[in-house]
């Protein structure tokens, strides 16, 4: 019943938003091949982690996915912290909040590169609710224990698919986000939302199929094929071009 009730909790909690393909042709643009080889990562079975699970509202195509997000921009992860939050209102808990609304959040850092929609002039810090797999795992318990989010008996907490979201400092990502009345942005969802710039055309999977690749916009699973190229792409020429001289030129790597 607990485990049922904490469930509730933070599926109430989350912010069910929904995408994107591109007409484009990309073989005029010389990115680096991408294999299809997956990049699936499991919840470790072992270690103070606890295992999330969501029906994350999915987008068909970029176009569905820009339309929904409040910001979009390519940022560079400075930092990465964690805090506790309370999920009504994504502010830093109060003595007023009830403890089943303290939340451990991730937060990046980042410094927006390019802005492709909304206004990113006052963007520093993104949010992401749960912790992170295998870095600094010491830290996010501690704060878990400080701030005494809810259940933090349980572990840390985990979604599936963790990895799609769970970026690397002084990486470059293209972020598609939401923003509420406060608090920082926060993904728009969990599998659609964030994309490494090392391969702009790969395309990112729904659910932990990215080892399944086919020609067309979907495979066999009909799970919505998108990628930084495809909604980059879709805000038009000069943007695609502008992307592919900075990304050829190493802005968005540190190589």
């Amino acid at each position: 019943m607990k485990k049922t009730i904490y469930t509730l909790i933070c599926l109430f909690s989350l912010v069910f938003v929904v995408g994107c393909s591109s007409d484009n042709d990309s073989n005029s643009m010389k990115f680096p091949e991408d294999s299809g080889s997956s990049e699936f990562m499991s919840i470790p079975t072992e270690g103070p982690y606890a295992r999330r699970t969501a029906d994350w509202k999915i987008y068909n195509n970029a176009e569905e996915l820009i339309s929904d997000a409040d910001l979009i921009f390519i940022g560079k992860v400075t930092d990465i912290e964690f805090q506790i939050l309370d999920i009504t209102n994504s502010l830093p808990v109060s003595e007023s909040t009830p403890d089943y609304a303290k939340e451990l959040y991730t937060i990046y850092s980042v410094e927006v590169i390019t802005s492709y929609k909304g206004d990113t002039t006052n963007i520093s810090k993104v949010r992401v609710m749960g912790g992170m797999v295998d870095y600094k795992v010491d830290e996010q318990l501690e704060v878990m224990n400080t701030g005494e989010s809810f259940k933090r008996d349980l572990g840390i907490p985990i979604w599936d698919n963790f990895y799609k979201a769970q970026c690397n400092e002084d990486e470059y990502y293209l972020f598609v986000l939401c923003q509420f009345d406060t608090g920082y942005p926060t993904i728009l969802n969990l599998e659609q939302a964030v994309y490494n710039l090392k391969w702009p055309t790969k395309k990112h999977t729904v659910g932990s199929n990215t080892n399944i690749y086919y020609s067309g916009d979907k495979d066999e699973y009909n799970n919505p094929l998108i990628s930084a190229f495809d909604i980059i792409s879709s805000f038009g020429t000069d943007y695609l071009e502008t992307f592919y001289q900075n990304w050829s030129d190493g802005k968005y790597t540190n190589e």
